[in-house]
């Protein structure tokens, strides 16, 4: 599933009680298109401006303060991507720049190019 939100700015904040409420084992990847968003999740705090990318686990709290914003988000079934991870619990709220070449700017145009393909595309 892939969708583009964008919004003013605003927080979100995903505890116990709203994992409690949909505990899908899901991870989000989402990739900044416009503003900025400071990600908080596993003890980390990274500040996300376009271009980057980064994991969002849906079973554990995070929280998320958004400027202005758009984001282009890829949603994966767990069981689909965390055995790519080499340490899973690790991989959320971490910066990855599509700016800086590399496997960035592979996966950045890849995310990207999500959005031309038709809502029939599994």
């Amino acid at each position: 599933l892939v969708s583009d939100s964008r919004s003013r700015a605003q927080s979100i904040v995903r505890g116990p009680r709203e994992i409690a409420r949909d505990p899908a084992a899901r991870y989000f990847v989402n990739f900044q298109v416009t503003g900025t968003c400071l990600m908080r999740q596993g003890g980390r705090e990274t500040l996300m401006g376009p271009g980057d990318f980064y994991l969002v686990d849906t079973l554990r709290p995070y929280t998320q303060q958004y400027s202005d914003w758009q984001v282009f988000c890829l949603c994966l079934p767990q069981h689909m991507l965390a055995p790519l991870l080499a340490d899973p619990a690790r991989a959320t709220a971490v910066r990855v720049s599509a700016c800086d070449g590399g496997l960035g700017a592979i996966a950045g145009s890849f995310i990207r190019s999500l959005e031309q393909c038709p809502d029939t595309t599994d």
